[in-house]
């Protein structure tokens, strides 16, 4: 720089001075641009195992329900045959309306 100095005189001075500059802030946006990038693959890792396990437990309740919905339907279907293939009863000790409606058929069955 000096000898550039001493032949081309002051302006030369300015433009090592920008030459400084300009290299130490590309070589700062690299390296920030490098640490960044490491900072976002990290928190996609991060994200990923985040979305697994909210993954993971939503296929739990969606088992869990749909075990739920089986068991109920079951239990629907069990009471509905049950219901079918009972007779109806009649009171073990009739009342006085029983025996006012002995023998008529509400349903007309």
């Amino acid at each position: 720089m000096y000898k550039a100095y001493l032949a081309s005189g002051k302006s030369t001075v300015s433009y090592f001075i920008l030459l400084v500059l300009l290299g130490k802030i590309i070589m700062l946006n690299l390296f920030l641009s490098i640490m960044l990038g490491n900072f976002e693959m990290s928190s996609n890792i991060i994200k990923g195992k985040m979305e697994d396990m909210i993954l993971t437990q939503f296929e739990q309740n969606k088992e869990h329900m749909q075990q739920e919905e089986d068991l109920a339907y079951e239990r629907l279907k069990d009471n509905r045959s049950a219901a079918s293939l009972s007779s109806p009863t009649t009171p073990k000790t009739p009342g006085p309306m029983y025996s006012a409606l002995e023998g008529y058929n509400i349903l007309n069955v």
